[in-house]
């Protein structure tokens, strides 16, 4: 078979005779294909007019479909749209439910956060919210027991939450112990209380000034200066908060009313958290229950008698002050440490305190004079007793130790290399022992007395100030110095004297101790209006061994004398002189006659008058006072009458020469006596 191919193609591989052919025979199979054609039409026409009614019941039952799908479209559309809105319902319920979960799982989180920037009100919000939704979850599913199956991470998380609820009330019952406590971060710690424990609010007051009152409790690890710095802040602190927050304007109550009323913790909790970069938001969205959910509060948010209770309290703290200043001064062993300390407090209080405690507690309350001065002053007593009774100690010792020596006045004679304080001590006779008792004791008394003038001022100062508290310390340092004199010369005088050298050095030790501590005696003049012995128990203590001395001198003169006498006063005899007696006679005649007389006395005599000298040099009497050596040597007049009142009765029958010369003796030694001491006293003995 030739295949028809394009006409240039023909004539260029067939020649004409070829085509002519090609093209018959072709002819004659299209012949043959129309025959075979209608031969197979004629056969086949019964089946095509059945395929034709096929055909025609195909499209009727296409219509028909058609019309049935455009209605199943419908009902599916009818469908689809019920079951999306159900579906919706499902989807924001799963997201209510899923966002309070989320919220319980961040809340601790939150909470820690909030308790370690000590935004405690925030933190009691957090765990309020938290309890709120719990038991609107277990409340709005009437299928709890489904809901804690579904979600078990429900239970759990509330047992995380609900411990936060001691711990917080127990950080906000610590935050009202701090010190420098401001007004909003009291104002917010009491309403936590008040919103978490359902405390009333005169009940938290009453627990707040209970606990400041043992915070005045010094802490002490503190320094003595930070321990009253302590006590005197948290006095001030408290009265001023408790003024600003509660008597001008109730704080607390408006605050409470605004939490309540006034903003939903939800929203309050938001933005705190906004201003957090580091938190994660609250998520969203909550249930308008959840939102629009405010705490209720039950408890009374009055103050039942707030004047009252302050007042109690200041009272109070002035008790538990006393003990613990004084507990804060223990180791504080110096007046003038003590005035370092409490110099800053020991001024006139501001004109805005003095207000506020004429409102508060209607009485003026100094801290100075109401709080520290009597544990102050009763410190500083403390210590001047300390001083004293360590200045007797000590003084007593010396006193004792230099009584038991035997140290002699005459050793101090002058010497080439005597020094100018050795010769002023022989001069005023005081021997070395003595001037070093004197010399130290003022020496310390003045140091004593230094320190105490730290906080009272001089003499001239506290006279101006009579009544105030540093005044009576002063005073009782007076009074102290008054008692170490008395036990002083109470010491002396019990002293077992063995001897007459420890009765001279009794008595020169007297003596000295009023004279070379002028400290003490500046001290003692406090009390004196005019120039009266402020040593009288010194004195007293001086006159007792003056007459002991007394005794003794005379005893040992009696003695010696008695001795001397028992001889022959002729043996001792030292000068007779012939005086010529010119006498008239009853015929105008003079008559002359000799006598022998003596013209100085027995050597017995002055070998007495010499001891007696010897012996008042020897006891350093040129140091007395004038009024002391007659007092002295006035003693020893009637026992040398005695002498020789007792020797004229041993002896009536006396001679002449022996006669005159006890005549003269007599004489002399009186009248050597009386010249020493009061002739007037003296003058009826010897008569």
């Amino acid at each position: 078979r030739v295949a028809i191919t394009a006409g240039d193609e023909l004539f260029s591989q067939y020649t004409i005779d070829e085509i002519k052919h090609n093209y018959k025979k072709i002819q004659r199979d299209i012949e043959f294909k129309k025959r075979d054609l209608r031969a197979m039409v004629g056969e086949r026409y019964r089946d095509l007019i059945e395929t034709a009614d096929t055909i025609q019941n195909m499209v009727t039952s296409v219509q028909s479909i058609q019309s049935t799908l455009s209605s199943l479209k419908t009902s599916c559309t009818l469908v689809s749209t019920q079951v999306n809105d159900k579906n919706d319902n499902s989807q924001e319920k799963f997201w209510s439910v899923a966002s309070q979960m989320k919220l319980l799982v961040d809340t601790p989180e939150k909470i820690w956060n909030a308790m370690e920037n000590h935004d405690y009100l925030l933190s009691g919000q957090l765990y309020l919210l938290s309890r709120h939704i719990v038991t609107n979850l277990q409340i709005s599913s009437n299928a709890s027991s489904e809901l804690l199956l579904k979600y078990p991470v429900l239970r759990q998380q509330w047992a995380s939450i609900a411990h936060f609820k001691p711990q917080i009330l127990k950080a906000c019952k610590e935050a009202l112990r701090y010190i420098h406590l401001t007004e909003e971060t009291f104002v917010d710690t009491v309403c936590t209380i008040i919103l978490l424990d359902g405390s009333d609010l005169d009940v938290i007051v009453s627990d707040f000034l209970s606990d400041r009152a043992l915070m005045t409790d010094c802490t002490p690890s503190l320094t003595t200066i930070q321990q009253l710095q302590e006590c005197v802040d948290t006095v001030q602190n408290t009265l001023q908060l408790l003024y600003s927050t509660l008597f001008e304007r109730n704080k607390i109550h408006s605050k409470i009313q605004e939490l309540c009323n006034k903003i939903s913790t939800v929203e309050v909790v938001s933005n705190a958290f906004t201003q957090e970069p580091s938190l994660t938001p609250i998520p969203r969205p909550l249930p308008h229950l959840v939102q629009s959910y405010h705490p209720t509060v039950t408890s009374s948010l009055h103050v039942h008698d707030l004047k009252g209770k302050c007042s109690d309290w200041i009272e109070r703290v002035a008790r538990v002050t006393h003990d613990n200043v004084t507990r804060a001064l223990h180791y504080v062993t110096s007046v003038k440490s003590v005035v370092e300390y409490v110099a800053v407090y020991n001024t006139r209080s501001s004109a805005a305190w003095n207000e506020l405690c004429e409102t508060l507690l209607e009485k003026n309350v100094e801290i100075w004079g109401d709080l520290l001065a009597s544990p102050v002053n009763d410190h500083i007593r403390k210590l001047i007793d300390s001083c004293l009774e360590k200045e007797l100690g000590i003084v007593t010792s010396a006193i004792t130790e230099y009584l038991q020596q035997e140290e002699l006045y005459s050793s101090l004679d002058w010497n080439p290399t005597a020094s100018d304080h050795q010769l002023e001590l022989k001069t005023v006779a005081v021997s070395p022992g003595i001037d070093e008792i004197c010399t130290s004791m003022n020496t310390r008394f003045d140091d004593i007395h230094t320190d105490v003038i730290c906080y009272t001022g001089n003499q001239d100062r506290i006279r101006m100030k009579d009544g105030r508290s540093d005044v009576m310390c002063y005073q009782y340092l007076v009074d102290g110095s008054a008692n170490l004199v008395s036990k002083l010369a109470q010491t002396i005088q019990d002293f077992q004297i063995e001897n007459p050298g420890q009765i001279a050095r009794a008595l020169h030790l007297c003596r000295a101790l009023t004279l070379r501590t002028p400290s003490l005696r500046h001290v003692l003049l406090f009390n004196q209006t005019s120039s009266g012995d402020v040593f009288a128990a010194l004195t007293g203590a001086k006159a007792h061994f003056s007459a002991s001395y007394n005794t003794w001198i005379s005893q040992e003169l009696s003695e010696r004398l008695k001795d001397a006498l028992a001889a022959s006063p002729i043996t001792f005899a030292v000068a007779w002189e012939d005086t010529v007696v010119v006498e008239e006679a009853e015929s105008t005649a003079e008559v002359e006659s000799k006598i022998s007389l003596p013209i100085y006395c027995s050597t017995f005599v002055s070998t007495l008058l010499y001891a007696l000298c010897d012996e008042l040099y020897r006891m350093g009497a040129h140091g007395f006072d004038d009024g002391d050596i007659k007092s002295l040597i006035a003693g020893v007049h009637p026992a040398v009458v005695d002498v020789y009142r007792g020797a004229l009765d041993c002896h009536p029958d006396f001679s002449q020469n022996m006669a005159l010369q006890y005549w003269f003796d007599f004489k002399f030694l009186t009248s050597i006596i009386d010249l020493a001491s009061n002739p007037a006293q003296n003058q009826t003995a010897t008569k």
